[in-house]
Parts: C-alpha cells; sequence; structure tokens
C-alpha cells in the first residue's frame, strides 16, 4: 500500500497591486468575473505566491459589500471615478426671435404745435427741414434776425431764443428761427441751413440781416461767417452765453480767425452758466481786442429773475442794434414803437 503524505496546506496570498490600480479585491467589489450581481456569492481569481498557479478565493455577500464601500471611498482619492453621464444630444433648432421693439412714437412737427402761418419749410443740401418765422407788425421795419439754438435744443427754445423770436417782432425786426441738427462744429449741414434761412429772408426784401446764436449755435454761427464770404445782406452777429472752449488755446477759433470777422459783434453773457463767465469771458475779449465792432455785456445779478433775464437780453439786444443802426445812418431819427422804445 501506498502511503500519501498529507502536506499542509499552504496559505495563499495575493501579489499586491499596483498603487495606482485597485487591488483584484477591489475589482470583484465592483462586477464579478461570470457577469453576476455584485450583491451574490462570487469568486475572486488572483496568483499564488508560492505556486504561481492560479488559484479562485470565495467571497461572501457582506465581504464584497465592505470591499465595495472602500473602493467607492479610495476611487475619491486615485481618481478612479465612475464614468460621467452622457451629455444629451444637442439640437440644430434655432433660437426664438425675441419681440421686437416697440417703435418710437414719431416727434412731433412744427406744423402740429404752431399757427401754419408761422412755419416755413425750407431745404439745404437736398434735405427737408422746419423753421420758425414771425413777420413784425410795427410800423418801422428795422430788419430781420436769424435765431439759432443751442445743444439738446429746438428752434423754440423756452431759455433764450423763444422770447427773442416773439418779443423782437413787436419791436420791428421779424425772426426766423431755425431748426439745427445736433453735429460737432465744422459741420456743412448746420452751415447749409444758416446760407438756406438767409436766402429765406433776403427773398422776403429784408434789407438789414442779423445773425443771433445761442450756446453751441454761437459756434454755429461763427463756424459759417468764417467759412464762407460773408453776405452783404448781414450787418451784424449776436452771440449769448456762447459754448466755453471756442477760442480755447490750441482748441477752438485762433485770435487771428476771429480778425477776419468784419462784423460787429455783441457778446451777451447771462449767468445762467458760470462757465461761460470769468475766463471764457476773457478770451473772447482777447480774441477780438482791438475790433471796435465788439462789445461784451454781463448781467451783473448771478442769480437773476426769469422775467428779468428775457427783459435784459431783449433790451440789450434790441438797443444795440439800433444804436448799430443810427451809427451807420446818422441822419435817421430814431422812431419809437407801440413799446416806447426806439
Amino acid at each position: 500500500m501506498q502511503l500519501i503524505r498529507h502536506e499542509p496546506p499552504i496559505p495563499l496570498r495575493f501579489h499586491s497591486a499596483p498603487p495606482w490600480s485597485p487591488s483584484p479585491l477591489a475589482r470583484l467589489a465592483a462586477t464579478t468575473g461570470d457577469g453576476r450581481a455584485a450583491g451574490g456569492p462570487r469568486t475572486a481569481s488572483g496568483t499564488c505566491e508560492s505556486t504561481g498557479h492560479p488559484a479562485r478565493v470565495r467571497a461572501t455577500h457582506h465581504g464584497s459589500t465592505r470591499r465595495a464601500r472602500r473602493y467607492a471611498r479610495a476611487t475619491q482619492h486615485t481618481g478612479f471615478a465612475p464614468p460621467s453621464a452622457p451629455t444629451p444630444a444637442t439640437t440644430n433648432a434655432p433660437a426664438p426671435t425675441p419681440p421686437a421693439a416697440p417703435a418710437k412714437p414719431k416727434p412731433p412737427e412744427a406744423s402740429d404745435l404752431f399757427p401754419p402761418s408761422e412755419v416755413v419749410k425750407l431745404t439745404a443740401d437736398g434735405t427737408s427741414f422746419e423753421g420758425l418765422f414771425r413777420e413784425t407788425p410795427a410800423r418801422r421795419i428795422r430788419g430781420a434776425i436769424l435765431l439759432m439754438h443751442g445743444r439738446s435744443s429746438a428752434a423754440n427754445d423756452q431759455a433764450i431764443v423763444d422770447p427773442l423770436r416773439v418779443r423782437l417782432p413787436e419791436r420791428g425786426w421779424s425772426s426766423l428761427s431755425l431748426a439745427l441738427p445736433d453735429t460737432p462744429p465744422g459741420q456743412t449741414q448746420a452751415g447749409a441751413r444758416i446760407k438756406a434761412g438767409v436766402d429765406f429772408l433776403k427773398g422776403k426784401n429784408f434789407k438789414s440781416l442779423i445773425l443771433l446764436g445761442h450756446d453751441q449755435g454761437a459756434r454755429t454761427l461763427l463756424d459759417y461767417l468764417l467759412q464762407q464770404e460773408t453776405d452783404p445782406a448781414v450787418k451784424a452777429a449776436v452771440v449769448i452765453d456762447p459754448v466755453p472752449g471756442i477760442f480755447a488755446p490750441g482748441m477752438g477759433i485762433g485770435n487771428e480767425q476771429a480778425a477776419r470777422l468784419r462784423l460787429p459783434v455783441l457778446d451777451l453773457r447771462t449767468g445762467r452758466d458760470i462757465a461761460v463767465l470769468g475766463e471764457e469771458a476773457r478770451l473772447w475779449r482777447v480774441a477780438f481786442r482791438g475790433d471796435p465792432g465788439y462789445r461784451q455785456s454781463v448781467l451783473n445779478d448771478p442769480h437773476p429773475d426769469w422775467k428779468d433775464m428775457e427783459e435784459f437780453v431783449e433790451n440789450r439786444v434790441h438797443g444795440w442794434l439800433v444804436r448799430l443802426q443810427q451809427s451807420a445812418d446818422p441822419d435817421s431819427a430814431p422812431v419809437r414803437d407801440a413799446s416806447g422804445l426806439p
């Protein structure tokens, strides 16, 4: 009889997995070799350290569950995270069209706000625009004044332009107030409109025309006078609170250009804007130094009443123009109008 020697069982140990990969038992926790569910009993494959032969070890349900939990925790640090959910397929459907913005209401035209007898249609460079013309009812017709409003204003600017447009006709001056575009200084569009206004007044047989500009309108007026030959019918210019910077060194009109103006100029400062006083007023006096036709007048009260300011501007403009006419024609006797003033 052959004796069979029983060797003691050799304990099985598994080679340790590289630090960057999960161990065989950790992989076992995720899936079984035969594809069964992870919750049931399963076997794990490995290599015997002593013999090098394949070995299988049975894993219990509870042990695999604990290992699965450890694996889940380990993947948070090793980077072996489960794959992310698939990105839903994008469609090429066009984005919804936003609702159209409501149309802006059309601004009212002069014909909607003023008597039809005052609204005139003019054309400059093929573009139609409107003006407000008021003829003088006075017994003696002195001439006509072309008024130019300031920045972001209109032909009936309530601050300066409209009071003059209404009051000066009562003292012998017909008035034409133009609607000027809000364009930078030097633009030819504004100059073309001024020329259209001058031609309109000459067509009314006015022999004495006065150009008056307020704020930005004063700069537009000077640009017009400097860019072309002055019409002989234009006798004088009036600027009221001209926009700052017109004669600023290196930025505005040079003093040599101001010397080219052969017209009498009345420079009025109402005190409504302190920016036009002080240094700005001095720059104007320097630019017209030695010009006998230039005169600057400042309202002394820094906070004038609205009606006082209107009367100040009206009286200064009318009085200066009357004296100008009398100096040009000394033999003409002053004729008083209904207000009692010449």
